[in-house]
């Protein structure tokens, strides 16, 4: 690729970090661009040119369901990490034996890379602001982006771009880790694609490959935010090829969600109950209910992983009803004695955690992923988005959270379970927000809500309710 048909990349990258809601139609620009290698474009009429030939759905339910970030959508970066290296850091011999070198190298070069980035931004005193949509009608307009201003696009080239000696250069000279120096040029290479592999591979997802190779030294960081979100699904992917990781994921995973659970106030936590030949992983006494805790384990097959959206569904049904049917048999069975010395209350639920490669669809939105057959009130979330929640001060909540969101003429939808969160508690407060629900409720509207308080929304400017 020639300096001109490069600097319409970097003009691309730009403006896609610029424009975070339109990530599907700018990505597919760019390996359009890295494919035919042109010496200038008209970005926006490119834009409307892609729109026009996929003939994109603009319903709602059809813009989410075909987001190629569907996996990473709600993930909190600064929780990645921490999720990675209490998930998967134990299997790191595991790993080792496969590939060569270690789990926690591989997180310890994408830190490296990221860490270049920043500290070169924070040089430039750049802020990575991104644009803020003027009306509802420019958001909903899915051609829509706005263009940065030039010194925004120069600043991003210089912090997105990077060769092995600056990652070197992190580290003293006289203590660069050796595993580190003689594995650098194989991690980058797992996460890295070159123009060849588009062409042997359109549907190539940036998810999985977020660095693009301009030569055997240097490197574009296409997509900066997928290193770090996408890490769980790559770790996942890979050690899906070890078998004694298939063999002993599901306990670690186990324990870091029952866990959370013990954090919650004015609750008892009773975990790995044995009955009859069957075990229940936890049951959560509240003050008014027991809820039977099951966390899932069935691993999330190799299309779900890449973000196919009827993988997802499939594979979120399957784990969803696996542990439903877990959990209603041990409340079917709440005589048994080593349950009923748990002091079970009458009023129960289910709560199944879901880990952190799975995304945040429960049955009670208008996309109705895992619809709930049964009577028994069952909340499905997030390893995230729990985790999130049960940071708040209000958990004292948590308890009427959940029978307010299992209720099943749920008006409000929001696409993570911390939105739910955010509204439940507004509506403790704010009168509005209270007899907004109410009426959507009686009417059988539905009211899409994306909150402040978890959201780094400034791009909707003053459309956040």
């Amino acid at each position: 690729m020639d300096d001109d048909a490069l600097n319409v990349l970097y003009d691309v990258c730009a403006t896609l970090q610029y424009n975070t809601e339109r990530t599907d139609i700018l990505e597919k620009l760019i390996k359009k661009i890295i494919l035919e290698e042109p010496q200038k474009i008209d970005i926006k009429n490119e834009i409307k040119q892609i729109m026009l030939s996929d003939k994109v759905s603009l319903s709602a339910e059809t813009v989410f369901s075909i987001q190629d970030t569907i996996l990473t959508l709600t993930i909190p970066t600064e929780d990645v990490m921490d999720y990675i290296a209490k998930r998967y850091f134990p299997y790191d011999n595991i790993y080792s034996k496969r590939y060569g070198y270690g789990i926690i190298l591989v997180s310890t070069t994408i830190n490296a890379i990221l860490l270049n980035c920043i500290e070169k931004a924070k040089r430039k005193r750049f802020l990575a602001g991104c644009y803020q949509f003027k009306n509802k009608e420019e958001y909903a307009d899915r051609s829509f982006v706005e263009l940065p201003s030039k010194e925004y696009a120069t600043a991003w080239k210089e912090i997105i771009t990077f060769d092995k000696n600056e990652l070197l250069s992190l580290f003293p000279e006289d203590k660069i880790p050796t595993e580190f120096k003689d594995n650098l040029d194989n991690v980058i290479k797992m996460f890295s694609f070159t123009k060849e592999d588009i062409q042997n591979d359109l549907s190539l997802r940036f998810q999985e490959t977020p660095i693009f190779k301009i030569n055997e030294n240097e490197f574009v960081v296409v997509a900066p935010y997928y290193l770090i979100r996408s890490l769980p699904q790559k770790h996942e992917l890979l050690l899906k090829n070890c078998k004694d990781y298939l063999d002993i994921r599901g306990k670690i995973f186990e324990a870091m969600a029952l866990r959370l659970l013990e954090s919650l106030p004015k609750s008892e936590l009773h975990k790995n109950i044995p009955y009859d030949k069957f075990e229940v992983d936890g049951i959560l006494n509240l003050e008014n209910s027991s809820w039977f805790v099951e966390c899932t384990s069935h691993p999330p097959s190799i299309k779900s992983l890449l973000g196919y959206a009827s993988s997802i569904r499939d594979d979120l049904n399957k784990t969803v009803e696996k542990c439903q049917k877990q959990a209603t048999r041990a409340i079917a069975n709440a005589q048994h004695p080593n349950i009923a010395k748990c002091n079970p209350k009458y009023k129960n639920g289910i709560l199944i955690i879901l880990e952190g490669v799975y995304p945040n669809l429960n049955s009670n939105n208008m996309f109705q992923f895992v619809p709930n057959q049964d009577q028994i009130p069952r909340y499905a979330i997030n390893y995230f988005d729990l985790q999130v929640i049960l940071r708040q001060p209000e958990t004292f909540l948590f308890e009427e959270f959940l029978f307010w969101r299992t209720q099943k003429n749920m008006p409000i939808v929001c696409f993570d379970e911390k939105d739910y969160w955010a509204y439940f508690t507004k509506m403790k407060t704010d009168k509005t927000a209270e007899e907004t629900f109410y009426i959507a409720q009686q009417k059988e509207l539905k009211v899409i809500y994306i909150s402040e308080r978890f959201n780094r929304k400034d791009y909707l400017n003053k459309m956040i309710f």
